[in-house]
């Protein structure tokens, strides 16, 4: 082999090695996406609750932009899961914020198993913290759609985050204000029909708390059943200590109780005076109800009047009902669809009389 053979050989080999080391030198260095995405993810930790208009509007900017330039570039994707995880996994300081609105991003538009790292996300947020609960919206629609997931978790979560807490959400794009109630009936809701004895026990421990028996007992209404009654009859000698939450409890057993929970109201004698009041007061409407009277007041809708003179089993037209139920708690709120629950929940309990 000649000398220029051997040195054409070593300045092939050196030229290789350069190559390479050129491009492991451009394999490590951040790419444009993770630039990019490293700048939003920093314009995102530094979102504080403020009360200035102007500084509002360029948060809601990056949070539009942020979203926006994710989507654009789903390679971002690897690195909002370290983010989280990495946030996740801090034992003190992590960023309320980064937990809700990168876990909803990836709950939302990442890929299904991100699912199981969202949820982590969020059972890790303090729901309290002045930040999250600036955007509320946001959190009522990451935990819903947990709620939808069905992770047992979210239902300690919703008992912490919303309530007793007072949690009212506006909903912009339906021009609706969801109040404390109607807010939870839709998390607890979104879970399923599991979530109705998880609220049910909460009565007999609840009664120092009379904002969150109030709010169990209004939320039992939206999506309870007879199979409450029991609970809420062995309250009843205390409820009737609070006018308020006296008539609560009634209304939960006729609205939702079926002819069981009437028989409760009929059967029970109450003493203290604003609720013995009451009861009189309403006792002949109690007396008088019957599948007759509420299939009166049913019947000029088309479908209510279909269900309730169908003459398929009354369990089968239950459950069917209950599956719509919980479809509309799972979808973005809409006046129509309080209204939808409303009549839905009506039609359940006079079907439960029809079947006594």
């Amino acid at each position: 082999m000649t000398a220029r053979v051997v040195l054409a050989i070593a300045a092939a080999l050196l030229a290789a090695c350069t190559s390479a080391r050129v491009d492991l030198s451009a394999g490590t260095s951040p790419s444009a996406v993770e630039v990019g995405t490293g700048e939003h993810l920093a314009r995102l930790r530094a979102i504080q609750p403020s009360t200035d208009a102007k500084q509002t509007e360029q948060y809601n900017r990056d949070l539009q932009a942020a979203w926006q330039y994710f989507a654009e570039h789903p390679e971002s994707a690897a690195m909002l899961r370290n983010a989280l995880s990495a946030e996740i996994a801090k034992p003190a300081g992590r960023s309320d914020f980064i937990l809700l609105d990168v876990g909803f991003y990836l709950h939302q538009r990442g890929e299904a198993a991100d699912r199981a790292l969202a949820r982590e996300a969020l059972f890790a947020l303090d729901p309290t913290s002045a930040v999250v609960r600036t955007n509320v919206l946001e959190l009522f629609q990451f935990t819903q759609a947990v709620g939808a997931d069905r992770d047992k978790r979210v239902l300690d979560f919703i008992d912490r985050a919303f309530l007793g807490q007072a949690v009212s959400v506006r909903i912009p794009a339906a021009d609706l204000l969801l109040d404390p109630a109607a807010t939870c009936a839709y998390l607890y809701g979104a879970y399923g029909i599991d979530a109705e004895p998880h609220l049910a026990a909460k009565l007999s421990a609840a009664q120092t708390n009379p904002l969150l028996v109030d709010d169990v007992l209004r939320v039992l209404t939206w999506i309870g059943s007879p199979a409450s009654n029991a609970a809420v009859k062995d309250m009843l000698p205390e409820a009737q200590m609070d006018g308020e939450m006296f008539m609560r409890a009634a209304t939960f057993l006729m609205a939702a109780g079926g002819p069981d929970g009437r028989a409760i109201l009929l059967e029970f004698k109450a003493t203290e005076p604003p609720s013995a009041a009451f009861l009189r007061q309403v006792r002949p409407r109690i007396e008088r109800t019957s599948f007759g009277t509420l299939r009166t007041d049913l019947v000029s809708n088309e479908q209510s009047k279909a269900a309730l003179d169908s003459a398929a089993k009354g369990n089968e037209l239950v459950g069917s009902l209950l599956n719509e139920r919980i479809r509309i708690f799972r979808a973005p709120p809409t006046r129509d669809a309080l209204k939808e629950v409303v009549r839905i929940n009506a039609v359940i309990n006079a079907i439960r009389y029809r079947e006594s």
